[in-house]
């Protein structure tokens, strides 16, 4: 699924915007979109680094024991 967003940025950042994505041969559209996706990685990359293995398990204990319901089986 791709949403469409609307956002609005000041002239002269679009203007540099255009620049780059230029030099690059690509749209603005695709840079923003790769910006965005590279901010969006790096946040949740350093976001697991604050999970530890007991954090995991304890989240794995919470699990209830036995056969899922019906509508949860694969």
């Amino acid at each position: 699924m791709i949403y469409t967003i609307t956002v609005k940025v000041p002239e002269r950042m679009f203007t540099k915007a255009q620049k780059v994505a230029e030099s690059k041969h690509i749209s603005v559209e695709q840079l923003l979109t790769e910006q965005f996706y590279a901010s969006v990685e790096s946040y949740w990359e350093e976001r697991s680094k604050e999970v530890t293995q007991a954090d995991f398990d304890a989240v794995l204990q919470r699990i209830p024991k036995g056969e899922p319901e019906e509508f949860d089986r694969l």
